[in-house]
């Protein structure tokens, strides 16, 4: 990256002079100065010297910064300069650029934008990483231009090149992206929608509402008090109103919203305060009630008071217009993303209620509500978006809103309640049938294969075609399989009951090798998984050789009997060479003890024994030990408002070797291939080993 960046740098400096004619600000001198500069810094290797190469040439700037940062040249020598200089220099060279007017010119310029974000780039650098006093220079220099933007904040949030300097200030402050993703709601169908959503992995990207588990909480920001600044400069008098509505549907300023309101995620008093002005905005200014003179977190803090959740003046028609147009729908994924559980609750119980389906549908709408869903993690809203959608899931699979059907089964997974995953399993069920009777294409050859095929046209019985399998339907598969008998039976028995050749396409594929691993490593019977897997065998070794079907292999290795077990090992060492050659493969051969395999099957069967022996044990402590912090759990809540539907449930070997839903047993995961575990239950393991030990003597 370093090197294409020079080289961009010196092929931009030696360009005719037509070329940038219109941007020209400096002499030929200064530009062929900068070119050498450039060309000299590729050349070197220390660090040191690099380092003492950038801080001369910023040096040599002195008192014309400005100039030499907005010249259509010298810019992009800046941009490798500002990367590679010590924190004293990058200090130095900030400062000048930090007063407002400065500033202002500095971003406006579409080169010296550039050059903003990487000088804001590197201070957030020192600050973080450097020593005591770098940390503390650079610190002073970012609160100097936060200040510089929050005293012009319209200019540089909905300017074309500022807006976009002023999104990686909101993401240095909070020390991680925090800049929206590429549009996803002009995607027209699921898999559009993740390739638009996979360069970049937001809370509202696929990842994030298809995940397993409650969403990780983002890491604390590293200067929260600038980032306070700019909620509580929206929440003043100067804000109110009109001045919000322009900045939501401006197609900068938006998303710089969507920016600080991901970067306040952590903030539960500034997004109290933040949120309901944003989805008021307006309805000050259209029946002319004043605003008050000091508002936001700023006024609640001043008042000694937490700020309150006022949506009275908010209008129904106003928010659902906000979550239809292609501008605001993108910001009201992020605050259904980021909104307090209590806000979140009242939004849907009060001004949603009834619209879910029609929203839904929507082209751009259907985004905000698969952000409803994918910010759900209790039982109660789960169930008030299945009443809602359920009628509709025939619809929207079959409008290619599918991803809408897919984010409501992961909150239904998400929220671990057996009852809502059977309801919501139920609901596309239904659905499935409904397509079958309709005659929809893929249909007639069962639940599974629907799911594996939808809105691709692909047909699995065709051992030839290269289609991919469907994105969303596949994920929509394995998440039903991860869930408990109740919801995945009929599923896991319609993916066992497809032919040989499908199952081995569906292993093979990118997309279809997770609703594998996921029924391997689910609640589907024994006796299925072991039908599936006797069709599987004879073309193990061209599975394996696939970067998802090498997962699939391993899944259905770990829950296979011993019997099984072995017809597996030797179909892997027959194909060790040409496993072995591929990314994954020799972990894959490492995993199932394919070299003591070969040495001999008496001695792999009484490691797989013990191999087996140790796993029933893991298990087995696993659940007492959830047992017992379940029932802590009990005690705690006396006296408290209990919750009254089920803790998340389920134990699968996922992606990387981790057991999901177990307990701390490093050492024997190790030993069993699963690394990664943390120490512990010394006193547990050395009792399992004891076991084990007993019976390989008889």
């Amino acid at each position: 990256m370093a090197d294409q960046e020079l080289g961009a740098a010196a092929s931009a400096a030696s360009e005719p002079t037509s070329t940038r004619q219109r941007w020209q600000r400096l002499d030929e001198e200064t530009v062929q100065y900068y070119t050498e500069v450039v060309q000299a810094l590729s050349a070197l290797q220390s660090e040191e010297d690099r380092a003492l190469l950038a801080a001369n040439a910023l040096g040599e700037a002195e008192g014309r910064q400005l100039s030499i940062a907005t010249d259509a040249a010298c810019s992009r020598a800046l941009e490798v300069l500002l990367s590679a200089a010590a924190p004293a220099a990058v200090a130095a060279f900030a400062r000048a650029l930090a007063e407002p007017e400065n500033y202002w010119e500095l971003v406006s310029s579409p080169f010296g934008s550039h050059v903003a974000e990487r000088l804001l780039d590197a201070l957030g650098r020192h600050a973080a990483d450097g020593n005591a006093e770098a940390s503390a220079e650079a610190g002073q220099v970012l609160a100097s231009i936060a200040g510089s933007v929050r005293a012009h904040l319209g200019d540089h949030a909905a300017h074309r090149s500022a807006s976009h300097a002023a999104r990686r200030l909101l993401s240095v402050l909070a020390g991680r992206d925090v800049a929206p993703a590429a549009p996803a709601a002009a995607a027209t169908d699921g898999a559009a929608y993740a390739r638009a959503t996979q360069a970049k992995q937001g809370r509202a990207g696929l990842s994030a509402r298809f995940g397993v588990g409650a969403p990780v909480p983002p890491p604390p920001p590293q200067h929260p008090e600038l980032l306070r600044g700019f909620a509580d400069a929206l929440g003043s008098a100067e804000w109110a109103g009109a001045a919000t509505e322009a900045l939501i549907y401006d197609p900068y300023g938006g998303p710089w919203l969507q920016a600080l309101l991901t970067a306040l995620a952590r903030d539960r008093e500034a997004l109290q305060a933040l949120i309901p002005r944003i989805l008021a905005a307006g309805a000050a200014a259209a029946t002319g009630e004043p605003a008050d003179e000091q508002g936001g977190a700023a006024g609640a803090a001043a008042a000694g008071e937490h700020p309150t959740l006022d949506l009275a003046g908010l209008d129904n028609g106003r928010l659902l217009g906000l979550m239809r147009d292609r501008t605001s729908s993108h910001l009201m994924e992020v605050v259904v993303t980021v909104a307090p559980e209590e806000l979140l609750d009242e939004l849907q119980a009060r001004y949603l209620r009834g619209e879910l389906a029609a929203l839904a549908a929507h082209p751009c709408g259907n985004f905000v509500v698969q952000a409803l869903a994918g910010a759900a993690a209790r039982p109660q809203p789960v169930r008030l978006l299945l009443r809602e959608l359920r009628d509709a899931v025939p619809e929207l699979l079959g409008s290619k809103r599918a991803g809408v059907v897919a984010a409501l089964l992961a909150a239904s997974e998400r929220c671990g309640n057996a009852a809502v995953q059977t309801d919501a399993a139920r609901a596309l069920s239904s659905a499935l049938a409904a397509r079958a009777s309709a005659g929809r294409p893929g249909a007639a050859q069962g639940w599974a294969a629907a799911l594996l095929t939808l809105d691709t046209g692909a047909d699995l019985s065709n051992a030839d075609e290269r289609t991919r399998l469907s994105t969303l339907g596949s994920a929509m598969l394995a998440c039903l399989l991860r869930m408990p008998k109740e919801a995945s039976a009929e599923f896991a028995e319609a993916l066992a009951g497809l032919p040989a050749a499908a199952l081995r396409r569906a292993g093979a594929d990118s997309a279809g090798s997770r609703a594998l691993e996921a029924f391997f490593g689910g609640a589907a019977p024994v006796k299925a998984k072991r039908r599936l897997l006797r069709r599987l065998l004879g073309g193990l070794g061209a599975l394996s050789a696939e970067p998802g079907g090498s997962h699939v292999v391993q899944a259905a290795y770990a829950s296979a009997n011993l019997k099984d077990k072995e017809a597996i090992a030797g179909e892997l060492a027959a194909a060790e060479a040409h496993i072995a050659s591929t990314p994954r493969g020799l972990a894959l051969l490492r995993r199932c003890n394919v070299e003591e395999f070969k040495r001999g099957a008496d001695g792999w069967r009484a490691h797989a024994r013990t191999s087996a022996a140790l796993r029933d044990d893991i298990a087995a402590l696993g659940s007492s030990e959830e047992q017992l912090k379940q029932g802590k759990r009990k005690k705690v809540q006396v006296g408290s408002q209990p919750e009254a539907d089920g803790a998340p449930s389920g134990r699968g070997v996922g992606r990387g070797g981790a057991l999901v839903g177990g307990g701390s047993v490093g050492e024997v995961m190790a030993l069993l291939g699963f690394p990664g575990q943390e120490p512990g239950m010394e006193k547990g393991m050395e009792g399992m080993r004891k076991k084990a030990k007993k019976r390989r003597a008889e």
